[in-house]
């Protein structure tokens, strides 16, 4: 996505606070780190990351990641709190809007019935994003998408009197001709003797579908082409204005041409 639609993409990541404790995004950079893909400076801030990136250094393959921890201190303190708490959505939706790099499009996930448009809500009155991406029953209630239903995105654009401008569609595997595979399919680290296990088998497929378009994993590969093409047309939405493909069809508009090319914000390197 940073080299088809000129976007820097920073990722916020934490060590996990229960009560799943399978590998999250925290687990996979580092085991990306460890593989050479990735480097997580410690030393270096991310606004010097970025400023290198508009110098014409070129972003990382995959991305910047932040350490909630370093970003926010403050916030960190509760995990030890949060393993002891069953529910806490309140700290689980709200962190997903920390703006660490004044960033204009927040990209955020949700699964539950009615969280969507929470979130929608504190994006348009409790923060300053340009626009939203909001991904609901996604696999685990991540970003990656399921091949065993259709995501539910709510994207928002920012208006001149500072509401967002909403868009809701579904994006599912037949949207691009994929066949449906139940939940059961989808679950290859079940069995695995640790986080760190499933992290590094997580790397490896990501690395390889990155060097050579397929990790060797018929499953995975489906779920990350679904995947790009879903946020394809969140994004095309979101940067262009335009309504493509299911977005177009759910909302009873005229279906634009799609050719993913032009992003009217224009590449991030330039800002």
């Amino acid at each position: 996505l940073q080299d088809k639609w000129g976007l820097i993409a920073v990722s916020q990541m934490g060590a996990s606070s229960g009560p799943k404790y399978g590998p999250n995004l925290f687990d996979i950079a580092h085991a990306l780190d460890a593989r050479g893909a990735v480097t997580l400076q410690q030393g270096c801030t991310i606004g010097e990351s970025l400023s290198a990136k508009a110098r014409g250094g070129g972003s990382p393959r995959f991305g910047y990641y932040v350490d909630q921890a370093k970003a926010s201190p403050a916030l960190d303190r509760w995990a030890g709190i949060r393993r002891n708490v069953l529910k806490r959505p309140f700290l689980a939706t709200a962190e997903k809007f920390v703006d660490t790099h004044q960033a204009r499009v927040v990209i955020a996930s949700a699964f539950h019935p009615s969280f969507s448009d929470k979130m929608f809500d504190m994006v348009q009155g409790a923060t300053a994003f340009d626009a939203c991406i909001i991904l609901r029953r996604g696999c685990e209630g991540s970003l990656g998408l399921s091949l065993a239903r259709a995501g539910e995105f709510t994207c928002g654009v920012r208006q001149a009197d500072g509401t967002l401008k909403r868009l809701d569609f579904k994006y599912g595997p037949s949207d691009c001709g994929m066949s449906t595979r139940p939940e059961t399919e989808q679950q290859p680290l079940i069995g695995m003797g640790s986080g760190q296990e499933g992290a590094l088998f997580t790397a490896d497929r990501t690395m390889s579908y990155a060097d050579t378009g397929t990790s060797g994993d018929a499953v995975f590969d489906e779920r990350v082409t679904l995947t790009f093409k879903a946020f394809d047309v969140a994004l095309e939405y979101v940067l262009n204005g335009r309504l493509v493909g299911p977005a177009a069809a759910q909302n009873s508009a005229e279906v634009a041409a799609f050719d993913g090319a032009v992003n009217t914000w224009g590449d991030s390197a330039s800002r």
